[in-house]
Formats: structure tokens, C-alpha cells, sequence
């Protein structure tokens, strides 16, 4: 009778069952449908419900915070915005499969390479 999120006893009593969290006693029937019905399955699913809870509850503000933090910097450039430009100007001037030779000091530097090769 009802569903797993919309649990009922009968259609007159219990119609709309709302005093626990029906997943958690979904899962925790999961659970004892798989290890069987003993004592430790009930210590072991609540064991694994708290520490689940506890994670959440550390990594989601985290997780909200850099979340918020990545959509704000988009778009933005934090240094180096002049030679950026330039690098965007010259990546539509060079041609596709183009071979540029450099100075040792611009080969050094990682982050034009890898830009380079991108475009």
C-alpha cells in the first residue's frame, strides 16, 4: 500500500504517514533485505547513515562555496590580462598547424605553451 515516499497503512488509518523519513526506512529495509534480519544490519546501517550525513554535512558548503566562487571569476582574468589579449590577438592571425619557433624564455614558460597548442 502507498508508495516509498508516500507510505499509508490502510485508507482509513495512516492515510498519510508523515512522522518518519521514509527514505531512511527504505534504505534501512534495503539493508535487511540483503544481510537479513539481525541485530547488526540495524547498527551497521546506522553506522554508515551517520558518517554518509557527516561528510555531506562538511562538503556541501564547500562545495556550494567554490561553486559560487567559479561562476563569479568566469569571465574574469585575475593577471596577466594585457598578454592574454595579445595571445587571443595572435591565435587569430597564426594559422591552423602553424610552427612558431620562440625565445628559451617564452619556451620556459608552461601556460603560453599550453595555450599556444590549444589554439
Amino acid at each position: 500500500m502507498g508508495t516509498v515516499f508516500n507510505p499509508c497503512i490502510s485508507k482509513f488509518i495512516f492515510s498519510h504517514f508523515n512522522e518518519h523519513l521514509t527514505l531512511g526506512i527504505y534504505l534501512e529495509s534495503v539493508f535487511f533485505k540483503l544481510l537479513g534480519p539481525a541485530y547488526f544490519v540495524e547498527r551497521l546501517f546506522s553506522l554508515l547513515f551517520v558518517f554518509f550525513f557527516e561528510i555531506l554535512k562538511e562538503t556541501i558548503p564547500l562545495l556550494i562555496s567554490s561553486l559560487i566562487f567559479t561562476i563569479d571569476k568566469t569571465g574574469k582574468y585575475s593577471r596577466d590580462e594585457d598578454r592574454l589579449k595579445d595571445l587571443q590577438h595572435i591565435a587569430t592571425i597564426i594559422q591552423p598547424d602553424t610552427i612558431l619557433h620562440t625565445t628559451p624564455r617564452i619556451h620556459d614558460d608552461s601556460s603560453l605553451n599550453s595555450y599556444f597548442m590549444k589554439k
